[in-house]
C-alpha cells in the first residue's frame, strides 16, 4: 500500500503559497521525510525542498540532510532541480520517485510496490515555510544542470503573514 503526501499536492501547494512574480529572495521549504517497510525491513530518506518563484518561472532546489539534522543552517547548499514556467514538476520533484524505486530495491526489488507501505510526510515541523533567502543570480553551467550545488543563505523564517507583503 502507498499512503504518501500526493506530489500534485505539492506542486497545487506551492503554487497556492507562492504565486508566480514573488519576492525573489521568498522561498517556500518542504521539508519531507520518506519511509518504507516489507516484512521485516525498513528505509526512511529526509529530501528538502526549497521553492522560489520570482517570475513565471518556478525554481526548484532539492538537498539531502542527515536523518538527525533538524535545523538549517545559516548557509545550504541545494541542487537546482528546475526552473521551468509550466513543466517544473517532472523536473523538480523527480528525486521522490527515485528514492523510492531505491527503496523498493532494498526492501525487496521483486516486490510490486503496492507491497512496500510507504509514507511520504512532512518531516519534523509539519508544513512548508516561509524564508527569505539570498542565491546568485548567475548560475555556472554545471550549477543549473544539478551538477554542482547553489549555496543559499538563509537570512530570515517568515509568519505567514509576512510573507503575503512580498507576494504579487
Amino acid at each position: 500500500m502507498i499512503n504518501y503526501l500526493n506530489i500534485n499536492f505539492i506542486t497545487r501547494t506551492v503554487e497556492t503559497m507562492l504565486p508566480i512574480f514573488s519576492n525573489k529572495e521568498l522561498g517556500l521549504l518542504f521539508r519531507l521525510m520518506i519511509r518504507g517497510e516489507k516484512s521485516e525491513r525498513t528505509d526512511h530518506q529526509r529530501i528538502e525542498y526549497l521553492f522560489f518563484r520570482p517570475s513565471n518561472y518556478t525554481k526548484v532546489f532539492v538537498r539531502f540532510p542527515n536523518i538527525d539534522e533538524n535545523l538549517l543552517p545559516i548557509y545550504t547548499q541545494f541542487y537546482l532541480k528546475s526552473d521551468h514556467d509550466s513543466c517544473w514538476e517532472p523536473d523538480g520533484l523527480t528525486d521522490i520517485f527515485n528514492i523510492l524505486c531505491g527503496m523498493r530495491d532494498y526492501l525487496d526489488p521483486n516486490a510490486p510496490f503496492s507491497q512496500c507501505n510507504f509514507n511520504i510526510d512532512f518531516f519534523f515541523i509539519g508544513k512548508p515555510e516561509y524564508y527569505f533567502c539570498e542565491y546568485p543570480d548567475n548560475l555556472t553551467e554545471n550549477q543549473r544542470y544539478s551538477k554542482e550545488p547553489v549555496n543559499i543563505i538563509f537570512k530570515k523564517q517568515l509568519p505567514i503573514k509576512q510573507a503575503s507583503n512580498y507576494m504579487k
